[in-house]
């Protein structure tokens, strides 16, 4: 079993919330997260996976409630969004913390239109598959060591992989996060993604938000998956698999929802051109666009495939979003391109008023165009940054020269494994 690193800030949430819900996709341990959280604090856990409570969830909702009274962790419960109304009146009526612990594999309280009911009563987490931190058991945070005033730690945290190189990252790609997927071999990887997507994200698909046209689906990961780490052009493909705008919008906005994409905000001085200007897509696991492209691990080991970079780019986004979602000081992560097409792969931005600019490059020597679009940024937001980062297939950490007096360095990618 592995240690995951969101279970201290959700027995936190529990403490003072009165509700708290964890959010992810199909299969990326939420169970196996909350089964441990209730075994271990003798709270009460139920499925909505069992047909019995289900139907009882569903049909008698209010005997339901007064039968499983808080505290209880209830699994799953996207299946019966008709417990939403009751457990509102619940915690109003009762008032204490720790009521009730919630997990969903969609973000249906987005889709049903029910946050308002929830609205100051619920705390909200989002549990992504394992990070590499978490597979290796590795106390450090990337996020928190980049963003540290003394890059000692960064470091000190690299003479860990003085034993792995650019083709152990490959590797990492294709396997992805799933927790059942870490000590499975190729073949049963690949047998295991397809019984994923038709058993489970076509099944929810057609359940809960009632789409039946799974082929169009499939085509439209299939598409997606070959634009990772490329800003989102709805317009091209719906032209591609030949529907219209609106529809595509709408099965994207729907694949973010079950957390199997992520749509990343250009970053702007105006808060509002973030919601307006054209977003970046990223998938959340690329063990499953490796899938769905095809690229096996040795076409990446031997770059053989025209997806390298865009797939590189992808990982180094899982670990970062990964590492920030149980970060004590998270960072929020937003891609640039100015007006000359100058693009940073990733702005972490903290709270702090911190930024670093992070380029991904699947190359070993970096080179000064390499850095053109940290440059462009730093010139358009003067003053703003902490420092720069770029990640490399090279083998150690080490500053990058450059004439605008920046901070910027070489992080190799292997440090992410």
């Amino acid at each position: 079993m592995f240690n995951r690193r969101a279970k201290h800030n959700i027995l936190k949430g529990f403490k003072y919330g009165r509700i708290v819900i964890i959010n992810g996709a199909r299969q990326c341990g939420k169970t196996t997260l909350v089964r441990q959280i209730a075994k271990e604090n003798n709270i009460p856990y139920i499925t909505l996976d069992d047909p019995q409570k289900l139907k009882l969830a569903q049909t008698d909702t209010q005997n339901f409630i007064e039968f499983y009274k808080p505290p209880i962790v209830i699994d799953e419960i996207q299946y019966a969004p008709e417990l939403i109304p009751y457990i509102k009146q619940k915690v109003d009526f009762e008032n204490i913390k720790g009521m009730y612990l919630l997990t969903g594999s969609s973000d249906f309280y987005k889709s049903l239109k029910v946050t308002e009911s929830l609205a100051g009563r619920m705390l909200h987490y989002e549990l992504f598959n394992l990070s590499a931190a978490e597979i290796n058991n590795y106390q450090e945070n990337i996020i928190e060591m980049m963003f540290d005033d003394n890059l000692s730690k960064l470091m000190l945290f690299g003479k860990k992989f003085e034993n792995k190189n650019i083709n152990d990252v490959f590797t990492k790609i294709t396997v992805g996060g799933f927790p059942e997927l870490q000590n499975l071999d190729a073949g049963i990887r690949k047998i295991w993604f397809q019984s994923y997507l038709q058993s489970r994200i076509l099944k929810d698909v057609e359940t809960f938000f009632d789409i039946n046209k799974e082929n169009k689906i499939l085509d439209l990961l299939t598409i997606l998956a070959a634009n990772t780490a490329n800003l989102l052009n709805i317009n091209n493909i719906a032209k591609s698999i030949q529907l219209d705008f609106k529809t595509v919008k709408k099965y994207i906005e729907l694949l973010e929802a079950m957390y199997l994409v992520k749509q990343i905000p250009v970053y702007s001085k105006n808060s509002i051109k973030q919601v307006i200007k054209q977003r970046k897509l990223h998938f959340t696991d690329t063990g499953l666009v490796s899938y769905l492209l095809n690229v096996s691990e040795s076409k990446l080991i031997n770059r053989e495939t025209e997806y390298l970079g865009n797939l590189l780019e992808n990982y180094i986004f899982t670990e970062l979003s990964k590492e920030s979602s149980y970060a004590d000081n998270p960072a929020k992560i937003y891609h640039y391109r100015d007006l000359r097409k100058k693009e940073v792969d990733f702005i972490l931005e903290r709270a702090d008023n911190k930024i670093i600019p992070v380029e991904v490059k699947a190359k070993s020597e970096i080179k000064s165009k390499d850095i053109a679009g940290i440059l462009s940024f730093a010139r358009n937001f003067s003053g703003k940054i902490f420092r720069a980062f770029v990640f490399y297939s090279g083998k150690e950490l080490m500053p990058m020269p450059n004439n605008a007096g920046l901070n910027i360095y070489l992080i190799p990618s292997k440090f992410l494994v």
